[in-house]
């Protein structure tokens, strides 16, 4: 399903599109930060860090399935690092079971990857207004080191 397939007649299950609603938005974000931000982490290949506690928690409250029994804890790094700095409810617009159009598309990508919030924008999903408050991520390369405790 994932190649084209001009013999492909059958409908995709609920379970496909939602993997494929997944993956469009990590790609359609990828081709944005080569295209744009070369020199950014790769949202493929960074580790996936909050900017606050207080970031951490609103991730969790939004996404309760995707943390599980995960424990969250402090870290710093230990070696020099590359690090960028976006609101994953960028993320959350682009998984939605909406179409958006191709130019669209580019500029929230653009939006994400330059750091602006989505709560500073005027966005719509199915006719209706949407907007969620930011959680800011960490896109982080490079070494990492847990303190002691969990928070």
């Amino acid at each position: 399903m994932f190649i084209p397939d001009p013999e492909f007649e059958s409908d995709i299950t609920p379970f496909q599109f939602g993997i494929m609603r997944e993956y469009m938005a990590e790609y359609n974000l990828e081709r944005g930060r080569e295209r744009y931000f070369p020199d950014y982490p790769s949202r493929l290949n960074a580790i996936y860090l909050f900017a606050s506690e207080v970031e951490a928690h609103k991730y969790r409250e939004r996404h309760m399935q995707h943390v599980g029994d995960r424990v969250l804890k402090k870290v710093h790094s230990i070696m020099p690092c590359l690090y960028s700095i976006h609101d994953s409810s960028w993320v959350d617009f682009l998984r939605l079971t909406h179409s958006v159009d191709p130019e669209s598309l580019d500029n929230i990508s653009k939006a994400y990857w330059t750091g602006m919030r989505v709560e500073d924008n005027e966005l719509s999903s199915m006719g209706k207004l949407w907007s969620e408050q930011a959680v800011l991520e960490v896109l982080f390369l490079g070494r990492i080191e847990f303190y002691d405790r969990s928070l």
